[in-house]
């Protein structure tokens, strides 16, 4: 009798440690698909096919069944001039022995909006040093990216006029020291000179 209690005693506490374990799994899970990042687990093979990704990934349009079960390929969704790059980049860093990188591509919504990406990549290896799987955790990048790219063309922009400038201008830090001057400052500068 009291062997049976004890093994009975002992399957019960592990499978309320079980139970615990799994609740404590839906809420990460349920944290996870209600943040803008999107969990991956790929198989290192052609086509890159997946094993697991968050549901959150329908903010791209796709549903996550329709990854894991092929019904969607991953590597269709990528930007194809980002393809051969991201594969490239994997590649070296394995080579490498960088187990931990940062990509950023462009991949393509179900509706084939192009939307830009930062995937945060795990190398997984198995015991002989060989790439089995990618982990990866993914953001949408999209408006960063374009606030990045309005702000290099006003950069640009300013640039132009401050070098194409007929009128002499110059920029003092606030000790007044001269910091940069246009091309008409420098013609007018050394005509003064002369």
């Amino acid at each position: 009798g009291l062997v049976v209690s004890r093994d009975a005693l002992r399957r019960l506490r592990a499978e309320q440690e079980l139970l615990g374990a799994l609740a404590d799994l839906e809420k990460l899970e349920s944290f996870i698909n209600r943040s803008p990042a999107v969990v991956f687990l790929w198989r290192a093979e052609p086509g890159w096919p997946v094993e697991f990704v968050s549901e959150n990934i329908n903010q791209f349009g796709y549903e996550a069944s329709d990854l894991m079960n092929g019904r969607v390929i991953w590597v269709n969704t990528l930007h194809p001039e980002d393809l051969p790059g991201l594969e490239a980049a994997v590649e070296k860093k394995r080579e490498e022995g960088q187990r931990e990188f940062s990509l950023t591509y462009r991949l393509y919504t179900a509706d084939r909006e192009t939307r830009w990406v930062e995937a945060r990549i795990l190398l997984i290896n198995d015991g002989r040093g060989r790439l089995h799987h990618v982990q990866g955790i993914m953001l949408d990048i999209t408006e960063r990216q374009r606030m990045e790219t309005a702000l290099q063309a006003e950069q640009q922009r300013y640039q132009s006029l401050f070098t194409h400038a007929g009128a002499c201008i110059t920029y003092n830090d606030r000790a007044g020291c001269l910091q940069m001057l246009n091309p008409a400052a420098c013609q007018q500068l050394q005509r003064n000179e002369t």
